[in-house]
């Protein structure tokens, strides 16, 4: 039983504005797309939709065969393969370079074109026999199989030429064949003829023993191409389409698609891969979350047709994205509108991000470049949000929060100017030195060793009425660990001066 389990094509992953989610693309199988069937029977040459290009214009030869790739019965005793008609051109003292185009096609996944030839293999006059692929409407060429490669011997019609197409499963390609006569350009050493061409992926039985890679292939995934993507498209109408290809009605129905994502290079290591589809997804299309989250590295994504009785397509990968670094920073202070005291344990969130503040209020949060909305919340207070703040890659966003308490009982008055004890102490690796300022002043908060020398300024800063608190780590201005022992710490705040000593311990 020969039933077609036809792959999705153009496959397309995206990276959306808010550089967190990619969005993954597909078009539904389609078999109309799938196959390319020539065999020169139609009366116009070239076919309808392919071209070629013709440098050798000459007249035909005796038995009908030009210079040039064109379209005749029996010639030289050489019966075409497949109908009454092949394509070919005859070699003349002059020179050649002739060129025909398939039309432009998605190449489906696991292709392969498959032609009949006659022509005398291995030629060593420099002359060359090419079969071409072209994945920029024909811009550029890439060489597949070379006739004049093979071993030496006649092919006539005898042994069909197979050549991969796998590795540009979902790209938009179109080949060619192509009779070069090569640098002394003085014409082809032997006539060429082809027949029966076919260009897709289904495989009968009876095909699988003479299906081998003969020509050499590269790479489709680096190839960026725009192409239309079909969102949506109702799974009846594809199963429709799969029924009028199938042969002799034998075909499964089409149920839905399975999404993975894998890291480039792991396309034949399935066990790799990772499932983001639990359900069934019905509809062409769908947005992995969870970019932001991934490492480092470059990823693609595969996506597979499932039909009835659980039978799945081949899979069909998208172009790979590249997943960079490119976190920066939102940091800042919290405090109250009373007292602009600092606020302990207020919690920051940007996304699926989140810092706590410090025992001073502060907080540092680490996120991937984007535009959030920033909200800071904590028990005892409202919350509090700012949008549309903008994170740039390796830069830092200052963003600062003023929280009104929700009861007058966190109103705090301040009276006087004051510098409390630290907390602990002793202490070690940190204390938090906390005071309070009853006028706006310039306020200094220094840290002495017990010979008073200066080992690090805390604060030095004009600062407004309000308590306050600070972090001391136990380093110096320049970082360096200090050793355990007795320390001061001063605070001057406009006419109060304040001392009072703290406790390192190993």
């Amino acid at each position: 039983m020969n039933e077609l389990a036809f792959a999705p094509t153009q496959v397309v992953a995206t990276l959306n504005a808010d550089i967190n989610t990619v969005s993954i693309g597909w078009n539904p199988p389609d078999p109309d797309a799938f196959e390319i069937v020539e065999s020169f029977e139609g009366v116009v040459f070239p076919p309808e939709t392919w071209t070629q290009t013709i440098t050798n214009n000459g007249a035909p030869n005796m038995q009908g065969v030009r210079p040039t790739w064109c379209r005749f019965s029996v010639a030289e005793g050489v019966t075409p393969s497949d109908g009454d008609y092949q394509a070919g051109l005859a070699w003349v003292a002059e020179h050649q370079d002739e060129w025909l185009f398939t039309p432009s096609f998605t190449c489906p996944p696991d292709a392969y074109v498959k032609f009949d030839t006659h022509l005398n293999m291995g030629s060593e006059g420099g002359d060359h026999y090419y079969v071409k692929v072209s994945l920029d409407g024909g811009t550029s060429w890439q060489v597949l199989w070379d006739g004049a490669t093979q071993p030496v011997g006649l092919n006539n019609y005898s042994t069909p030429i197979v050549i991969d197409l796998t590795q540009y499963a979902g790209v938009t390609i179109k080949l060619a064949w192509h009779a070069d006569d090569g640098e002394d350009a003085f014409g082809m050493w032997y006539n060429w003829y082809i027949d029966d061409v076919y260009i897709g992926n289904f495989v009968r039985s009876e095909q699988l023993s003479t299906l081998t890679t003969l020509g050499s292939a590269i790479s489709a995934k680096d190839s960026s191409k725009a192409v239309k993507i079909t969102r949506g498209v109702d799974i009846a109408e594809t199963n429709a389409k799969l029924a009028l290809k199938a042969n002799n009605g034998k075909h499964r129905g089409l149920v839905g698609y399975k999404v993975w994502r894998l890291r480039s290079g792991q396309e034949e290591a399935e066990n790799n891969w990772v499932l983001l589809t639990d359900e069934m997804l019905t509809e062409t299309g769908y947005e992995d979350t969870s970019w932001s989250t991934l490492a480092q590295g470059d990823y693609l994504w595969a996506i597979r047709a499932v039909y009835t009785s659980d039978v799945m397509s081949v899979p069909v990968f998208s172009n790979s994205l590249t997943k960079q670094n490119t976190n920066g920073t939102i940091s800042g202070s919290v405090r109250s509108s009373v007292g602009n005291v600092a606020i302990a344990g207020a919690t920051v969130t940007a996304g699926q991000f989140s810092a706590t503040t410090t025992a001073s209020g502060f907080y540092n949060l680490s996120l991937p470049a984007g535009t959030y909305t920033v909200t800071a919340t904590h028990p005892n207070f409202t919350q509090v949000s700012h949008e549309n703040i903008v994170v740039v890659f390796g830069e830092n966003t200052s963003l600062n929060f003023i929280m009104t308490p929700t009861s007058n009982e966190d109103v705090v008055e301040i009276t006087v100017t004051a510098l409390n004890s630290n907390y602990p102490n002793p202490f070690n690796p940190e204390t938090t030195i906390s005071y309070d300022i009853k006028e706006p002043a310039k306020v200094r908060l220094d840290v002495f060793n017990l010979k008073g020398q200066l080992v690090k300024t805390l604060v030095n800063d004009e600062q407004s009425t309000g308590r306050y608190s600070v972090v001391f780590n136990a380093t110096d201005d320049r970082g360096n660990k200090l050793s355990s022992g007795l320390y001061f710490y001063r605070l001057r705040a406009g006419d109060y001066i304040k001392t009072r000593k703290m406790m390192l311990m190993e």
